[in-house]
């Protein structure tokens, strides 16, 4: 498996190098036959899901309690 470390920004989006690092690591991982997933470790205004687009096929959102 390709982890792929997702970014977030201050305003909640999904950083544009996150999204560059996505389609990188998806391109990887299908090279190596293994699966890209992606991991978010703050709250994003997001939908995730969404980010399937950039080839990855699972994505692990860390959430904390405030």
């Amino acid at each position: 498996m390709v982890l792929i470390f997702i970014d977030i920004a201050e305003d909640g989006s999904v950083k544009k190098s996150s999204l560059e690092a996505l389609t990188y690591g998806a391109q990887l991982a299908k090279q190596l036959s293994v699966a890209a997933q992606g991991v978010v470790l703050a709250p994003a205004s997001e939908d995730l899901s969404a980010l399937g687009r950039y080839g990855v096929s699972k994505i692990h959102q860390v959430k904390t309690k405030p």
